[in-house]
């Protein structure tokens, strides 16, 4: 496997965990966004650590691409962070208060799809996007990655 298969997974993988965030019963509510956040910061976590700094480095392309990526990993966050300071299992109106934070996500699992992954697979290697991959694979088998992402 490489890099954009694993990307390509991710984002179809994610976008499903959103819709049962949604659709979830007060009951798994929290069980769902314990689930769907903890994707998107360990994602958030590899792609600012491993991914976007060699985007940066593929072309001027991938400078600009890599500073939009890295805007809208931050501004997950921050919108994770704010719910999280609300209470995710007090949030009334599930659809509104978590609307933002889907749309973010759409719009960075797109950004990835449309342009950054076609500039991968057009610039770098078969060879590095399976090395990227296989670090992918170990840094986040680390027993502390997450809690790592966590605190970024």
């Amino acid at each position: 496997m490489d890099v954009l298969q694993y990307l390509k997974t991710w984002n179809q993988e994610v976008i499903g965990l959103a819709g049962e965030l949604l659709n979830a019963s007060p009951d798994t509510r929290e069980q769902k966004w314990t689930a769907l956040k903890r994707e998107i910061l360990s994602r958030s976590a590899l792609d600012k650590n491993y991914l976007l700094p060699e985007v940066l480095e593929l072309s001027h392309q991938g400078s600009y691409l890599a500073s939009l990526a890295q805007d809208s990993l931050d501004k997950l966050e921050t919108m994770i962070r704010d719910i999280e300071l609300i209470g995710s299992s007090r949030i009334d109106g599930v659809e509104k208060a978590f609307a933002p934070l889907l749309a973010a996500l759409t719009s960075y699992t797109e950004l990835m799809a449309e342009k950054v992954m076609p500039l991968i697979r057009a610039k770098m290697s078969t060879s590095d996007r399976e090395d990227l991959y296989e670090l992918f694979q170990d840094v986040s088998g680390e027993p502390d990655f997450y809690e790592q992402a966590m605190q970024a």
